[in-house]
């Protein structure tokens, strides 16, 4: 069963009057304005309304407003850009706008007041979209919007004012973590990319330092440095930074966001191959969530003990901490959560040899991907599937297999997908003695390798380009190879006789 949290009266009035809009105004444009400054209200909101809306046909999606480029046409319009088959009856929410940064630090105008501008001069351009948009606001710039855009302000069809709460035992409803497993590629809370680089945010941290050294937002713009080092992976500057933003909310004795940043220490420990370290920071964010009723926090901290022991080869203790972090999200209806997870199952069940178990989490992984739309997550579970067929020496059923997972590696633009599907297809191709297309593949998957500059990766594909070219012999082959690697083909053939 589904654990609801209850809304006070004047919320619970304010989302069936959004619901009822949204309703009267499918298949057209309208603009619904939402004012929320609680982030996990509204995120219980959002989470509200798009399950009704689901269950009367309509087609839920969720933008994020990039703070490099903060318009809502450029987000709507990148939004409809790659998502080409867009259904009559969508609605999207748009996120993002809220964390726009307020001050103006190098530039002339802060990120608000870029927004502010775009939104003025935007109303005309907007017409082209034929779906009900809802743009969640802090009330602070919902402020700004009505004085620096009085245009749009009264061009829009309704405006829904949510007030925070007091948040009882039973009312833990905490946005959930995005995901740091590298079989999925997952979105954000609020949907939006990391657009600050390294020294956009440094200079911001610096600047407010300065103008206020308590300031809470330090927090946040200390956690998204220690996000775009690990990004990097430039893994002791992440720890350094994420270790600052404990410091300062542990001025603020905020414990819910003291548990986020502790479990963020833990995602890169476990990078780093630390998992002792990070399983001691898993279990202090899971104490704290525990201590504060948030499920969420507890299902994500469940999930990554799972993978901690997973490493480990603690297989019992992992299926044990997935098939918790699962009951959780079962009860809290985490979807995405949910097909993360049997991944993860599928993964152990893999592992112990137990494939057709394995096929089975797999399945129910792939069904909810399909269910939700998360493509990364659809082409993180065919890309395992089809492991698993190979292992069953099914190989065509394999080729469908990766060949479903690169074809949405492709559209996606997933280039590290691309590049391990694309060797393992080379794999397949190989052992059904197609050489010609295994020396395809190959060169594929070392290209993007290469692209991507993922060392890991390339040592294994230079690892199996040796035994290949050692049992399949071919200069020309080889030679395109060296190309790719900025080296000469004796350079290389000197590298595959060690």
């Amino acid at each position: 069963m589904v654990m609801q949290a209850k809304l006070s009266p004047h919320n619970q009035r304010e989302l069936s009057k959004l619901i009822i809009s949204i309703r009267a105004n499918a298949h057209h444009l309208d603009l619904f304005l939402a004012v929320c400054d609680d982030h996990e209200l509204r995120d219980l909101l959002i989470q509200q309304y798009e399950k009704t809306l689901a269950n009367e046909g309509f087609t839920l999606d969720r933008v994020g407003i990039n703070p490099k480029a903060p318009s809502l046409k450029v987000a709507l319009d990148e939004f409809v850009k790659y998502n080409p088959g867009l259904q009559s009856n969508a609605v999207v929410t748009v996120l993002g706008s809220s964390s726009l940064f307020g001050v103006r630090l190098a530039e002339d105008k802060s990120e608000q007041e870029k927004f502010f501008f775009s939104l003025q001069w935007t109303r005309e351009a907007l017409r082209e979209f034929k779906f009900p948009v809802v743009i969640w606001l802090s009330d602070p710039v919902a402020t700004g919007i009505s004085q620096q855009a009085p245009d749009f302000w009264s061009w829009r069809s309704g405006v829904f004012e949510f007030e925070a709460q007091p948040k009882g035992a039973e009312q833990a409803y905490s946005p959930m973590r995005p995901e740091d497993d590298t079989a999925f590629a997952l979105e954000a809370d609020d949907l939006t990319t990391l657009a600050h680089t390294i020294s956009d945010l440094q200079q911001q941290i610096d600047g407010l330092q300065r103008q206020n050294s308590k300031s809470p937002l330090l927090t946040t713009l200390l956690t998204e440095l220690g996000d775009a080092y690990s990004q990097q992976c430039a893994y002791e500057s992440a720890l350094n930074a994420y270790r600052q933003a404990l410091e300062q909310a542990g001025n603020s004795k905020n414990q819910s966001k003291q548990a986020y940043i502790i479990f963020k220490l833990g995602d890169v420990l476990l990078n780093c191959r630390r998992y002792k370290q990070a399983r001691t920071y898993y279990q202090q964010a899971l104490d704290t969530d525990i201590e504060t009723n948030n499920r969420n926090g507890q299902a994500m901290a469940y999930h990554q003990l799972g993978r901690v022991a997973q490493q480990l080869r603690e297989y019992e203790q992992a299926l044990a901490y997935y098939q918790q972090a699962l009951d959780i999200m079962i009860e809290t209806n985490n979807r995405n959560g949910q097909a993360m997870t049997y991944h993860q199952l599928g993964r152990v069940a893999q592992q112990l040899r137990e494939y057709e178990q394995a096929q089975t989490y797999y399945q129910q992984a792939l069904d909810i991907s399909i269910e939700i739309n998360n493509r990364n997550s659809q082409t993180a579970t065919y890309h395992q599937l089809g492991m698993v067929a190979e292992e069953l020496r099914e190989y065509e059923q394999a080729r469908t297999y990766y060949q479903q997972a690169l074809d949405i590696a492709i559209e996606t633009n997933n280039r590290n997908g691309q590049a391990m599907t694309y060797h393992q297809l080379g794999i397949v191709a190989e052992v059904l003695n197609d050489i010609s297309a295994a020396k395809r593949f190959y060169l594929q998957d070392l290209q993007i390798t290469v692209e991507v500059n993922d060392q890991a990766g390339l040592e294994v594909s230079c690892r199996n380009l040796a035994r290949f070219y050692k049992e399949h012999p071919d200069d020309d082959w080889l030679a395109n190879a060296a190309q790719l690697l900025n080296t000469s083909l004796d350079e290389l053939k000197a590298m595959i006789a060690k």
